[in-house]
């Protein structure tokens, strides 16, 4: 007459005890989370005194032409004059070292 083995092993305790470190990470993360969100809800930014309010305010935009005509449209390209950026540079540079 054979014995009979118990052939379970120990694989469903490995899968309990991994299950339940896998639990355990989820709700400490959860945790961890939770915790963190409502520390940064209660963060306010210290502003200083000597901000200025940027202007938001979007450039207005002049139509090119008025007329579908080539030669008009020509005309007008002509007469169009570029302006030097050396200006727009130094009102920028000067803004950048007020800030």
């Amino acid at each position: 007459m054979k014995k009979q083995k118990n052939n379970q092993g120990f694989a469903h305790i490995i899968l309990m005890l991994a299950l339940g470190l896998g639990v355990v990470l989820i709700v400490a993360s959860a945790g961890a989370y939770y915790f963190l969100k409502m520390q940064g809800s209660s963060y306010t930014p210290i502003l200083t005194g000597n901000s200025k309010p940027y202007n938001y305010a979007s450039p207005s935009v002049s139509p090119i032409s008025n007329s579908d005509k080539t030669i008009d449209i020509q005309s007008e390209f002509n007469a169009t004059s570029v302006n030097s950026v050396d200006t727009d540079l130094n009102q920028l540079d000067a803004s950048s070292k007020s800030l």
